[in-house]
Order: C-alpha cells, then sequence, then structure tokens
C-alpha cells in the first residue's frame, strides 16, 4: 500500500502513484518537488499555522504553494465528478485550475487567494482540504472496490456508496456504518464533522 506518494498524470492522461523514489527515477533527482503529495492527511506542511500574517503578494513560501496547489487539484477534480456536491464548483476556482493546467505554474496572488479560501471561516468543513482529502482517498478505495467486485450487486452497492442520495460524492462524506461495511481504509478522524 502507498503510503506517501505522489500522483502524477502521464502525457496519455493517466494518472499513476509514485513513491518519492519511483518518481526520481522516473523522472529525476527533486522531481517529486513541487507536486501536492495526496496521500498524506495529517502532518501537511504549516496546516496549523497562524492565519494572521501579512498577505504579501509578492513573497509565499514554498509550504503554501504546496497547500494551495494541493487544494485546486482536490477541489477541481471532485467538481468534474458526476454526483459531485455542486458546491465545488466555484468559477475563480475553475479558472485557475485551467490555467494551472496549462502552464503548471501559480502566481503569489493566485497561491494567496486558493490559500484564503480554504482557510476561510465561512469555508464549510466539507470544503477544507482535510475532508476532500478523505473523499479523495475513500473514492479511490471505491473506484478500485468496483473494479474488483465480482457480482452485479456488490458493484450495484458500491455505486450507491459513491454516488448515491446518501453516498460519498452528493455528500463529500460517508458514515461510519458505510465506511466499516465498505471495509475502507481512511484516517480515523475522516468525515467526523
Amino acid at each position: 500500500m502507498l503510503t506517501r506518494g505522489y500522483f502524477v498524470r502521464s502525457e496519455d492522461g493517466v494518472e499513476r502513484p509514485y513513491g518519492k523514489d519511483c518518481i526520481q527515477h522516473e523522472f529525476g533527482i527533486g522531481a517529486h518537488r513541487g507536486i501536492p503529495d495526496l496521500t498524506i492527511r495529517d502532518g501537511a506542511p504549516n496546516s496549523k499555522r497562524n492565519n494572521s500574517r501579512r498577505n504579501d503578494s509578492l513573497h509565499v513560501d514554498h509550504d503554501d504553494t504546496l497547500i494551495a496547489k494541493r487544494y485546486l487539484l482536490l477541489r477541481s477534480r471532485l467538481a468534474e465528478l458526476p454526483y459531485a456536491d455542486n458546491g465545488l464548483r466555484y468559477q475563480q476556482l475553475a479558472d485557475i485550475h485551467a490555467q494551472y493546467v496549462n502552464t503548471g505554474e501559480l502566481s503569489a496572488s493566485e497561491v494567496n487567494h486558493i490559500v484564503a479560501i480554504e482557510r476561510h471561516q465561512r469555508t464549510p468543513h466539507k470544503y477544507k482540504a482535510i475532508n476532500l482529502l478523505d473523499v479523495h482517498t475513500a473514492l479511490r478505495q471505491i473506484d478500485k472496490k468496483i473494479r474488483n467486485a465480482t457480482s452485479d450487486k456488490s458493484v450495484e452497492y458500491l455505486n450507491s456508496i459513491r454516488h448515491g442520495k446518501h453516498g460519498l460524492l452528493p455528500n463529500l462524506r460517508l458514515s461510519q456504518k458505510q465506511i466499516m461495511q465498505t471495509d475502507l481504509k481512511l484516517h480515523k478522524n475522516a468525515f467526523q464533522f
């Protein structure tokens, strides 16, 4: 099981997971720098930092850039999925994401804007990075279970957990009962809000 890694989309559009050593072997030393880690939940860079620091559009530290990239990728990726909570769709983030896909870069003002959205007190918890990461993790596990399912009944059940009325994508959370019945391996505090 990959416990810390990076998901890299190749030129053919297929995402593949890489550990740090493999990504360096495949793409070169230091290739992992600047790629947000979508496998790490706790201990995210400066996740507990005081939000009162000055908003300097000329300077953004490396941690904020990684936080912004991770949040932008998680929110944009989930917003594109059928059945996903409509609140994930936010035009300003969609515009920044489209530009980011083309250039691979975020300006200092874009980083500051994205981080401010994620950290804002009015941003509902279900749209916070920590929850979107839990959703992403659960979704990858459910999709793998669907691919490996051996009966139509199992596929139907897993699809209901994935995108049914009380499922993951429309609600951006699962109940503890759903997690246990689906045998998902999530962080112990996943969806506890």
